[in-house]
């Protein structure tokens, strides 16, 4: 069932999601500060006795390079009432405002009030992160990770953090035993899955996986999408137009027979011919991932694609690794027959039980991963478009300097 604040939210265009949180956010500050107040100073690295009786203000306008702006919340220290020490900008599903003939980016409005107070804060809460020159930026699962201890003294914060767990804005720590029996029920027969097979709420686990491989996907998001619109600026190339700013998430099944039923592998009955028979399965793969394209048309493609491979066996093992591979047309392969590929293994616990704790290891080994591919492309770019190996090229600085924001 879904929380109040989801219900809420339906009453809301999606333009206004960040008023409505900030409003929540005010509400919070405004009754139950010293959670809130907590996550700040430590975001901004300001003594929290600093803002001890610090009050919130949302819909506070402030003055920017050429106009007004409205901050979604205004922080003001106990002494100076008049004038914030801290704005803050909420970014739902929304992106900043962009530049227009009368005003000029929202960000760089804020960095203009920045650089006119430079004592004073500006902080960017955002399910993704923007690279914004003089000022801060929290994801909503960093906030909701330091809200979660408060959710036993605190019906409201309690709802807060509810809400941003269903709308996918938060890693979520996942039950591994069911998620586990799950994949077994996919891969293994009935006589070999084990008592892991019998639950219900696999399928709920499986779901949050891949809420949690959608969130570990939106900072590449954005270093794939800045990679291809630099690379469409600065090629001469016409061959390729589109690219995948965004990754599109999925998964899919292996299966793996046992050697001793082959002759039994595929279904007798005219009806289910074809179709492979369930008391042979011996275990297989479960990859979910995230998958770029950087450019298609023409029939020629190229894929670059990262996330977790599930070696599933019919007794208690099962393996996990990190991975990133680059596929397509170009190279004659396809995702089953990468071009290149590179693997790691990882702690089944780490992105199941503890999923939220190791987000960041587990974000940062992909980026390894990631970056092993890309060095491996444009070491041969003789297949490669320019406009391509342009974007590899910025994709190789982007992801060498860690996070680049």
């Amino acid at each position: 069932m879904s929380s109040l604040f989801t219900g809420i939210q339906s009453w809301f265009e999606s333009k206004n999601h960040g008023r409505y949180l900030a409003l929540i956010l005010n509400e919070i500050g405004n009754r139950k500060p010293e959670p809130l107040l907590a996550f700040v100073a430590k975001a901004c690295k300001i003594n929290r006795a600093t803002l001890k009786g610090a009050t919130f203000q949302s819909e506070y306008s402030f003055r920017g390079s050429k106009g007004v702006r409205r901050a979604d919340l205004a922080i003001f220290l106990k002494d100076e009432e008049k004038f914030p020490a801290i704005l803050i900008e909420i970014k739902y599903h929304d992106k900043p405002i962009k530049e227009t003939e009368t005003k000029p980016a929202q960000l760089d409005d804020y960095v203009a009030w920045k650089d006119e107070h430079p004592d004073r804060k500006v902080m960017i809460l955002s399910r993704e992160l923007f690279f914004a020159t003089g000022c801060i930026t929290r994801r909503w699962g960093d906030l909701a990770r330091e809200l979660r201890p408060y959710c036993v003294k605190s019906d409201l914060i309690a709802m807060l953090v509810t809400y941003l767990e269903e709308q996918g804005n938060v890693m979520q720590d996942i039950n591994n035993k069911n998620l586990i029996g799950f994949f077994k029920r996919l891969v293994c027969s009935s006589r070999n899955a084990g008592t892991l097979a019998n639950n219900l709420d696999g399928p709920a686990e499986f779901s949050k996986f891949l809420s949690n491989m959608r969130l570990l996907a939106v900072t590449f998001d954005h270093q794939f999408k800045s990679a291809w619109n630099n690379a469409i600026e600065n090629s001469d190339d016409t061959e390729f137009t589109n690219g995948t700013r965004i990754a599109t998430i999925d998964f899919r099944i292996v299966n793996r027979t046992s050697t001793k039923n082959q002759s039994k592998a595929f279904e007798d009955d005219d009806d289910k011919q074809g179709w492979l028979s369930q008391s042979v399965k011996n275990g297989g793969r479960i990859i979910a991932f995230a998958r770029h394209a950087l450019g298609h048309g023409h029939g020629k493609y190229m894929r670059i694609e990262y996330g977790f491979i599930f070696d599933v066996e019919p007794g208690d093992d099962t393996a996990v690794s990190l991975y990133a591979q680059a596929h397509g047309s170009l190279f004659g392969t396809d995702s089953a027959t990468p071009h290149i590929f590179h693997q790691q293994k990882i702690n089944l616990e780490h992105v199941t039980k503890y999923a939220e704790v190791n987000g960041e290891k587990t974000e940062m080994k992909l980026n390894k991963l990631l970056g092993n591919v890309i060095d491996e492309l444009l070491l041969d770019p003789s297949n490669l478009f320019n406009q391509q190996k342009e974007a590899l090229e910025s994709l190789k600085k982007s992801l060498a300097a860690g996070r680049d924001f």
